[in-house]
């Protein structure tokens, strides 16, 4: 084209008029074409011009100080994403952004009417999206960062958060606190271990002597229970559901089978009840031979000796079931420094013989007959007796398993009466030898 130094068309001859004439189209035609940018007395703000080495299209500035760059006239879409289908198809390839690294405050990549939102290059190799003029998010070659809350929201199907590595290495979800030593003094790790075989664990730790708890915890009123369950199939269509084997129910009782503490009495399994912080009772329930005892306890040498159970009412001792080794002794206190008012037993023959033996067999064993007593009617050692004669529930008690008019049974401990026999015994031993010395002295005159 013409290098025009101005687009005024100077009074002359007809000639000259014309070849300014033609010089100044020439330079619109062509955008002001030319090997080199013009100079500024050369332009005029929002004039277009082609620089024919480079073949860039650019366009003056507002203050006609510089030019813009558009783009290359010899790429699709002078170079801007090009488009592959058709003008109406989507634009493919890279959109490239400068090379310099920007500010989460003025982001390369934002919006118009909020220039502080968007993408930036905030490190080689690190993409950064900043919000309100903040770094929110980083993603570089080995990590994403955040340091926003992150919400995962679906609708209409099940949602997924999914860690995945390959056969030959853990996969690890890291809880920590401590930002400067990511991936090795976390506070609580989720791991699933390498291969199909591996182990999941939940891992708290910390290399802090004042390290925390592991807290679990199911914050409902009512209704929160937490469940541990095992068994169960993953390649079955569908899937075979894990079996529950104990909860600790939103009371704290602690049960096992699914049972519930308001029939741990009745069916079969073991619960710990307690209501609210205070333990109600241990219940065991058993329903088939397996090891064909109810409750195992063994004292393993060199600890073979001392006891297997202990009782005690308020923090003191009152009883115990023992064992030296090669029997079991079932003891209660006994100690004189634990009583008082110590007076001789009397009119023991007198006591026993209010004592009524019989032989009978229970009703739910009629093939069995035993020799025993009816509580109510052992009047000589009351303290033998627990229960009332004749006693019934007053009212439904689901837990215990029982409704209101249910029997209330009286229950013996036999032991007791021992005391008793042992006094009337030595009543009769003295009756015996008195009646022997008379005997003596008549034989003897």
């Amino acid at each position: 084209m013409a290098d025009v130094t101005n687009y005024t068309i100077e009074n002359a001859s007809g000639a000259s008029v014309r070849t300014d004439l033609n010089n100044v189209f020439n330079a619109i035609q062509s955008c002001n074409s030319k090997a080199t940018d013009l100079i500024a007395s050369q332009c005029v703000a929002g004039m277009p011009f082609l620089n024919t080495s480079t073949n860039t299209l650019k366009i003056r500035n507002s203050t006609n100080n510089g030019f813009t760059d558009i783009g290359n006239i010899d790429t699709t879409n002078l170079g801007l994403l090009p488009r592959t289908g058709g003008s109406s198809a989507p634009m493919t390839g890279q959109f490239l952004a400068h090379n310099s690294v920007s500010s989460e405050g003025a982001p390369d990549i934002s919006f118009a009417v909020d220039t502080d939102t968007g993408l930036f290059r905030s490190a080689a190799n690190t993409l950064a999206i900043s919000c309100a003029g903040n770094k929110r998010f980083t993603f570089n070659t080995t990590s994403f960062e955040s340091r926003s809350d992150i919400s995962i929201e679906k609708t209409g199907s099940d949602a997924f958060l999914q860690i995945n590595s390959d056969a030959s290495y853990n996969a690890f979800l890291d809880f920590s606190t401590d930002t400067t030593t990511v991936g090795s003094d976390f506070g609580l790790r989720l791991i699933r271990g390498a291969g199909a075989t591996g182990d999941s664990i939940l891992l708290h730790r910390s290399s802090d002597s004042n390290n925390g708890s592991l807290l679990i915890q199911n914050q409902n009123p009512t209704q929160g229970n937490i469940a541990f369950s095992t068994g169960g199939n993953a390649s079955t269509s569908p899937e075979t559901a894990p079996i529950e084997r104990w909860k600790i129910e939103h009371s704290g009782s602690f049960t096992s089978n699914g049972n519930l503490a308001t029939n741990a009495l009745t069916n079969a399994g073991a619960s710990f009840n307690i209501q609210t912080t205070a333990f109600e009772g241990l219940s065991l329930v058993k329903n088939n031979d397996g090891w064909g005892t109810v409750l195992f306890i063994n004292r393993l040498n060199p600890y073979a000796t001392g006891n297997l159970v202990e009782f005690q009412s308020n923090n003191s001792n009152v009883g115990s079931i023992s064992t030296n080794g090669s029997s079991t002794s079932f003891n209660t206190s006994s100690d004189y420094r634990l009583k008082e008012n110590i007076v001789n037993l009397v009119d023991g023959i007198t006591r026993l013989k209010t004592l009524k033996p019989y032989r009978f067999n229970f009703i739910s064993d009629a093939n069995t007959t035993i020799d025993g007593f009816l509580a109510h009617e052992v009047t000589a050692v009351p303290e033998a007796i627990t229960g009332t004669k004749d006693e019934v529930e007053l009212e439904d008690n689901d837990m215990r398993g029982v409704k209101k008019g249910d029997p209330i049974y009286q229950s013996i401990d036999q032991s007791k009466l021992v005391p008793l026999l042992v006094a009337a015994l030595q009543e009769a031993v003295a009756k015996i030898e008195t009646l022997e010395a008379k005997v003596a002295v008549l034989e003897g005159s």
